[in-house]
């Protein structure tokens, strides 16, 4: 899972990751989910990070 948040970009492992921990990283300060939300090929990107954007679209 890729989470952009502002300038910064963090990258986690979904396994190693509980339910809260997911959800903490996935919900936006109203409770709803951080758009844009991607699900591309077995990964999931949070957020907008120009440069991550780059890297995972080409």
């Amino acid at each position: 899972m890729l989470v952009a948040k502002g300038k910064k970009c963090e990258e986690f492992a979904l396994a190693k990751l509980n339910v809260e921990e997911r959800a903490a990283k996935v919900l936006g300060p109203s409770g709803k989910l951080r758009a844009p939300t991607l699900l591309v090929g077995d990964a999931v990107v949070v957020g907008f990070h120009d440069d991550a954007y780059r890297a995972i679209f080409g």
